[in-house]
């Protein structure tokens, strides 16, 4: 019998995941960071490489993959640990060639400081809870982002912040307490301040956490009720299928058009450089 079915589109190649750190045991939130993402973004376990960034090196072979998503960590972007100044080389790297990028909390700052932006101590305290997050007009026209409403809660739980984005970053999105949520670099790369991977149960935990522990005299930009906010959780699925169309595949398997992009700064490509330079429990 004759095999009459149509030739099958290249299969995708899988997403590196680089995690940076462990969600605390004690907390009994149920999932991994790793686990959150394939989760929220629809994956399944094999279409996903993990690797924790803090035991093992990021792979050199950056080509044999479709994307990269860098996670929230409780480790420091201004600590500058050896681990994390390797893993901004490999980002750096990846940018360099062309791989689509989503940079989440720990990984929306070092990637900043990595191109030359800065990070720091939030002087007001950490922000945390379901804030609003609203869209300026570049993230508007963000092909990643345009359906969006102009305005969305969104999760959050830091004590560091991008103070000062790179050159060559484009601020995509703010809240009242930190102008920079969302950043975008280029046609592929786009980090969020805000984790589109926490369910409410989830940040529900964190904050529970937090409400117990905290000092009283410790500033802080508390966000409650908490909410659902599935705008924001959007993200992941929403990169992941632009991430998947860049290797000329729609989410059926067949192949696409040209991608969109993100928006970008004008001005020449440049070969992009890492830059150098040598508590309690309160994600990135």
């Amino acid at each position: 019998m004759s095999d009459k079915s149509s030739p099958s589109a290249p299969p995708a190649k899988p997403i590196l995941l680089i995690v940076c750190g462990a969600v605390p045991v004690r907390l009994g939130v149920g999932e991994t960071f790793a686990e959150m993402f394939i989760r929220s973004g629809g994956l399944r376990p094999e279409q996903a490489l993990v690797v924790d960034a803090i035991r093992k090196v990021p792979p050199a072979s950056l080509e044999d993959f479709g994307a990269v998503i860098v996670t929230g960590s409780l480790s420091m972007v201004t600590d500058r640990t050896r681990w994390s100044l390797r893993l901004g080389r490999r980002l750096a790297q990846a940018m360099e060639l062309g791989l689509p990028i989503l940079g989440v909390c720990f990984g929306h700052q070092l990637l900043a400081q990595t191109l030359g932006g800065q990070v720091d101590y939030r002087p007001q305290g950490p922000e945390i809870g379901s804030h609003v997050v609203t869209l300026t007009p570049a993230g508007r026209r963000a092909p990643l982002l345009q359906d969006l409403p102009p305005s969305f809660p969104a999760q959050l739980y830091h004590s560091q912040s991008v103070t000062r984005p790179p050159s060559q970053a484009v601020v995509l999105a703010s809240s009242a307490h930190d102008p920079h949520q969302i950043l975008g670099y280029g046609p592929n790369t786009l980090t969020c301040q805000f984790h589109p991977e926490f369910s409410l149960q989830a940040m529900t935990i964190f904050v529970d956490d937090r409400l117990r522990s905290r000092r009283p005299d410790e500033p802080e930009q508390m966000a409650l009720p908490l909410v659902d906010a599935p705008e924001s959780a959007s993200l992941v699925p929403r990169f992941l299928a632009q991430a998947r169309s860049a290797q000329g595949l729609r989410p059926d398997g067949q192949a696409s058009g040209p991608p969109e992009t993100l928006p970008s700064k004008a001005g020449p490509r440049r070969p992009l450089r890492p830059t150098t330079g040598s508590s309690r429990a309160v994600l990135a």
